[in-house]
């Protein structure tokens, strides 16, 4: 049984981070959002700080708010290549059109440095073996 209450609280602690740094990233108020979504300011901090565990229509009402999808509040520390990219673009889409450009050409310069340090290693390592 305490592995199981261990589990809700570190998914509810998992959830309302998620929330918290979306709400943060969305420029909302803890005031805002509870306005928004028809709840006490007290109840969304005690979900973002994890001590309560919002219901699965709290969840998905919370996720349509912050413009997201209700498994990016479930997943959102994940570590794979969609959750990657989906963090990446919430950074991008605060910044302004002429930032995101500027950051686009040194993602590509940092690429091809990447790309090109790769390249020589195996080059290296051919020339060494052979």
């Amino acid at each position: 049984m305490a592995d199981r209450n261990d589990t809700r609280s570190k998914l509810a602690r998992e959830i309302g981070k998620a929330i918290a740094r979306r709400r943060k990233t969305r420029g909302l108020t803890q005031e805002r959002l509870s306005e928004a979504g028809g709840l006490a300011q007290a109840s969304l901090s005690q979900i973002e700080r994890g001590i309560v565990l919002p219901s699965l229509d709290r969840l998905a009402q919370l996720a349509e708010l912050l413009d997201c999808r209700l498994a990016d509040l479930v997943s959102e520390g994940g570590t794979g290549a969609l959750d990657r990219a989906t963090r990446i673009h919430e950074k991008l889409s605060a910044l302004t059109p002429t930032q995101q450009e500027a950051l686009e050409r040194l993602l590509d310069e940092a690429i091809i440095m990447v790309t090109d340090t790769r390249a020589a290693a195996r080059r290296r390592g051919r020339k060494a073996t052979a």
